[in-house]
């Protein structure tokens, strides 16, 4: 496949990157107020326009015939695809190095697969020496952060007869994938939301969004936060974070994210403007949406908030010792969204095509969810006597059990606290134990039931006390857990990340010489990208002029 080159400018990016193939967008209609919608949405609903369902004449006759087949699996025998576009990214300026040119909000991307990438870490002898750049060497460490955690998700672009694109293609070249919400036409005065949100359209500072979540089978429409909002919130997780860390003493536990999550989760619901899915009230959401269009979220409310992208830089990385540039663009957001169509059924796209507020109905919703084969339940057998059966979780479900898991942690903290002869050193030994003692218990939200022979266990605070006894058996663990991370693996479907490129100084593909197939997409953390994002917006923030 031929990769996008992105020395080469594109000029539909910015504020018209939702206009680029205007032929292929169906006529607008006013989206109607209903009474489901006004339970998810503002009081000024009514000034937004929706795109007119795609293939809407098809749908009822597609849905029945497909529905009456089984849904199979429709990848083998055929090699990976990922089809991208050419507007993902754009130069904001030659590498001349001008030190008057300042990046806003400038992130650090990887530019190869974290297989490569761990390779150099841990030697970085063979990396690093004097005669690279100062400024290649910061753009190549950085981007190590934006990795999701031990390159998890990567194989999925590797997988046979996957088709990955920028976007759920609904034939007739219709596409399924986040876009702007038009605002209508209206004469004379404006004033409150509508004032504002108008505003921030035009001056490029948010743009209200409308975001497919495809392992959920919903839609959702976020506005941007206000400013006073986003410092709000990032004072609020950073007193989280001093709090936990004395909690732990000190000590990054990855489980403890839950409670990051858990806020962020809670901070876009107050964005969410409306749902697709009919009667239901923004409180009940965490109930529908699967963890793994969790990331999916929160790209989404990064695209309303930078509706024209953030600058990036990306260390060319295919030959340290000849080649030191660093490419530095401008990232499009929404178009970094990529979902595999072939993990689709033709009813889950159709159903899909269905955005408009309350439209969604819950038959559809569950045939939907029926038809979701990468979220199949997986049985994992333990032993002749045990079985586990594994689930794709809800949010809900994922805080509920990742917040038990952590409560007995805090109890063991407690405890620790009680010994007195203990020092600091001598707790914090003692919570890596108690933490180690039970690591499957972290995965318990994965977790639908256990098989005990005749019997079934159910019951969550079982389940984790289970889960904690099979963690004592270094076998059994092991097995598990690496159970677990594969059905966590084939269960994604859409996946936020960015293109692998060529070097525009030396002409050299970063992922050319990868198991002989060519890695297009490079999976990054969402959420680590966010709150990187968020860092660098409150940093700029403090430094205007008052």
């Amino acid at each position: 496949m031929e990769q996008n080159n992105q020395g080469a400018f594109n000029p539909e990016f910015g504020n018209k990157q939702h206009e680029q193939q205007p032929e292929s967008k169906p006529e607008t209609i006013a989206a109607e107020t209903t009474e489901s919608e006004k339970q998810v949405a503002s009081e000024d609903q009514a000034f937004f326009e929706l795109e007119e369902p795609t293939l809407k004449e098809e749908k009822e006759e597609k849905t029945e015939t497909a529905v009456e087949e089984k849904p199979s699996y429709p990848y083998k025998d055929k090699p990976s695809v990922a089809r991208e576009t050419e507007d993902w990214s754009k130069p904001v300026y030659e590498d001349h190095g001008d030190p008057e040119i300042q990046f806003d909000i400038d992130f650090k991307l990887p530019s190869r697969i974290y297989e490569k990438e761990r390779q150099d870490i841990e030697h970085p002898e063979r990396v690093y020496k004097d005669t690279q750049s100062e400024g290649w060497q910061k753009a190549k460490i950085m981007a190590t952060d934006t990795y999701i955690r031990n390159g998890l998700y990567q194989s999925r672009f590797f997988e046979e007869g996957s088709d990955f694109s920028q976007g759920v293609d609904l034939g007739n070249g219709k596409t399924a994938a986040i876009g702007p919400l038009k605002f209508k036409e209206t004469e004379g005065e404006i004033k409150g939301e509508l004032a504002i949100l108008k505003i921030a359209k035009m001056i490029g500072s948010g743009e209200v969004v409308n975001v497919p979540l495809p392992h959920s089978g919903i839609w959702v429409t976020i506005k941007p936060p206000a400013e006073s909002d986003l410092i709000d919130f990032y004072n609020t997780v950073i007193r989280d974070k001093v709090v936990l860390g004395r909690a732990t003493m000190g000590l990054t536990l990855t489980n403890y994210s839950v409670f990051s999550n858990s806020r962020l989760f809670d901070f876009i619901m107050r964005y969410v403007h409306s749902v697709n899915y009919e009667d239901i009230p923004v409180s009940e959401l965490k109930n529908k949406i699967n963890i793994n269009d969790f990331p999916v979220l929160v790209w989404g409310i990064a695209c309303a908030i930078y509706p024209n992208g953030f600058q990036y830089q990306r260390a060319c990385c295919a030959s340290p010792n000849t080649c030191n540039h660093v490419v530095k663009e401008t990232l499009n957001l929404s178009k970094l969204l990529w979902t595999d169509n072939s993990a689709m059924t033709a009813v889950q796209k159709n159903i899909l095509s269905e955005n408009r507020p309350g439209k969604l109905k819950q038959e559809s919703h569950r045939k939907y969810l029926a038809e979701n084969i990468r979220g199949l339940t997986r049985l994992v057998s333990i032993n002749e006597n045990i079985r586990v059966n594994l689930k794709t979780p809800t949010f809900a479900e994922y805080t509920t059990d990742g917040l038990a898991w952590i409560n007995k942690i805090n109890d063991a903290i407690d405890d620790a606290a009680t010994i007195t002869e203990l020092d600091e050193e001598g707790k914090k030994d003692l919570l890596i134990q108690r933490v180690k003692a039970s690591a499957l218990a972290q995965f318990a939200h994965f977790v639908d039931y256990i098989e005990v022979g005749d019997n079934t266990v159910t019951n969550r605070e079982t389940i984790i006390g289970v889960l904690e006894s099979f963690s004592t058996n270094d076998e059994i663990r092991k097995k598990l857990q690496g159970a677990i991370f594969k059905y966590k693996e084939d269960s994604m479907f859409a996946m936020v990340g960015i293109p692998s490129f060529k070097c525009p100084s030396c002409g050299v593909d970063q992922n050319q010489d990868t198991t002989g197939k060519f890695p297009d997409v490079i999976p990054l953390d969402a959420v680590s990208l966010f709150f990187l994002g968020l860092s660098s917006k409150i940093k700029m923030i403090t430094m205007r002029d008052v």
